[in-house]
Formats: structure tokens, sequence, C-alpha cells
């Protein structure tokens, strides 16, 4: 269960990385699309 909840919490914070990634780098365009699917 203790694993289970890491595994989230880092897959979680992976995500929160990407969307960073999209917000500064607006000139990816699949990062872009990808954003704006969230959005």
């Amino acid at each position: 269960m203790v694993f289970y909840f890491l595994y989230i919490e880092f897959k979680t914070k992976e995500t929160e990385i990407e969307i960073l990634k999209t917000i500064f780098n607006p000139f990816r365009q699949i990062n872009r699309q990808y954003s704006l699917s969230i959005f």
C-alpha cells in the first residue's frame, strides 16, 4: 500500500514537471496540444 502511494506521488510530480515544461516551452507543438487538452 505504501509503495502504491509513493508511486502515485511520483507520477503526480512527473506530471507537474511536464505541465511546467509545456508552459515554459510553447514552441513544442506536441506539448502545447497536450496542455490544451488538460485545461
